[in-house]
């Protein structure tokens, strides 16, 4: 009876250990894992820690507390003497300058605009981190899709260089076709070892732009692919929209915001020639028995000599220059815009057409695979399929990936930039099944 017992509590420490085993192995398996993000978490981890956003941050920062105190009068100014002999009636005083032309009001409207500029620039940081954002990843995703199409060529010309040399070795073929077929697998190789290293590259990029270290592994969650169907090239905003927009791009702001500032400047420029009043508290001793009062003045400047108003018409005609850039500006952006919707749809319309290239290159290559093996076609038919796969699959990798950086950059023309981007850009695997493996005889 006690042998039974100790025989089942021995086999519950066994299952229990067992248990135990493999609970740890699945939690070592989640930790050795690497993150997988998608393009929205990427972003959304760009923008939260970047320090040239940081940066923009604090001086925007920096712009509002200027403009909380840019209107103030000038502050009051205390003198104390100590005079030897009698000392005069202005010898300790406190003086209150004000600025009755209107002064500090500009001054004012200047630093709001310097606000609205740091607001326009803060944007533009984050239009260029997200442009950033978009070309590693999908550069990324470009890249490793790449490799693991060179990978599947270094497999199928293996396979191909295996079934050509039990040809060779049956007779069936000459020895330049083994030779050839040989130089063939030493090709892909190489070409796999250059599309392995820019990965890699790539991967680094991303990671310094998300704040890790450079060769930290990371995934990328794959995304639903977009309709076929789709009405619009962009979702949300037509053409006519993102022209209607171009107004509120952060460096025509910036531009316009220029404009305003120098023709404010201008008109300050010219006010040194107002008067301003002083109220003026004064006392000859701070002891007893001194002589005090105050006095109220309008201090008037007599003339100019020509110093102030020529610095103010320079300013007048600069500001109106600046008017004449920040139109340029806007012609630009407008430009710029017009030409980035037009290549978004040229490279809608190259992916479609590649894409369904692949499939079509893919069975021709199937076929001219099952013809070598059967003796009905030669080896240097079967490579020039084979290349002609390679290179229309590759293309349709680039074509997309180009596609899905240029369609985010039109999302973000109309919009704020919001973190959690309302469309999905999906992640496409365009690399088939592997083809069967190829034998030397059927």
């Amino acid at each position: 009876m006690v042998d039974d017992r100790r025989v089942c509590i021995t086999r519950r420490l066994l299952v229990l250990g067992i248990w135990l085993c493999f609970g740890a192995r699945v939690c070592l398996a989640e930790a050795g894992a690497p993150e997988s993000l998608s393009f929205p978490q990427a972003l959304e981890q760009i923008l939260g820690r970047h320090p040239a956003l940081k940066a923009a941050q604090q001086r925007l920062a920096g712009s509002q507390a200027w403009a909380e105190g840019a209107g103030a009068q000038p502050n009051p100014v205390v003198r104390l003497s100590v005079p030897v002999g009698d000392p005069s009636e202005e010898a300790n005083e406190l003086v209150q300058r004000l600025e009755i032309g209107g002064q500090p009001g500009l001054r004012s409207q200047i630093a709001s605009l310097q606000v609205d500029q740091a607001d326009a620039r803060l944007m533009r940081q984050r239009l260029e981190l997200s442009a950033q954002a978009a070309d590693a990843y999908y550069s990324l995703w470009a890249a490793r899709e790449t490799e693991q199409l060179l990978a599947l060529d270094v497999q199928l010309a293996g396979a191909l260089h295996t079934a050509a040399q039990q040809k060779l070795q049956a007779g069936e073929i000459a020895e330049t076709q083994g030779l050839r077929a040989e130089l063939e697998l030493a090709q892909s190789q190489a070409r796999l070892a250059s599309a392995a290293a820019d990965s890699r590259l790539a991967l680094n990029r991303l990671n310094l732009l998300l704040g890790r270290p450079a060769q930290q592994q990371l995934g990328q969650a794959p995304l639903e692919p977009l309709a076929e169907d789709e009405a619009t090239v962009v979702p949300g905003p037509s053409r006519d929209d993102l022209v209607a927009s171009v107004a509120s791009r952060p460096e025509v702001r910036v531009a316009n915001s220029a404009a305003r500032i120098a023709h404010l400047e201008a008109d300050l420029l010219g006010r040194q020639r107002l008067p301003d009043f002083e109220f003026e508290a004064y006392r000859s001793s701070l002891g007893a028995g001194a002589e005090q009062g105050v006095r109220a003045s309008l201090v008037i400047p007599l003339w100019d000599w020509g110093q102030t108003a020529a610095a103010a018409e320079q300013r007048r005609r600069e500001a109106l220059a600046v008017e004449q850039d920040a139109l340029s500006q806007r012609q630009q952006a407008e430009q710029q815009l017009l030409e980035a919707w037009e290549l978004l749809v040229a490279e809608r319309e190259r992916r479609t057409l590649l894409r369904g290239q692949t499939t079509r290159y893919l069975k021709q290559l199937d076929l001219a695979r099952r013809g070598y093996t059967a003796g009905l076609l030669s080896l240097p038919e079967v490579l020039e399929a084979q290349r002609a796969y390679r290179e229309a699959t590759l293309s349709y990798v680039s074509a997309e990936a180009a596609f899905r950086k240029r369609r985010w950059g039109l999302v973000w023309w109309s919009t704020s930039l919001p973190v959690s981007a309302p469309v999905s850009v999906p992640v496409v695997s365009p690399v088939p099944a592997v083809v069967p493996p190829l034998k030397g005889k059927p």
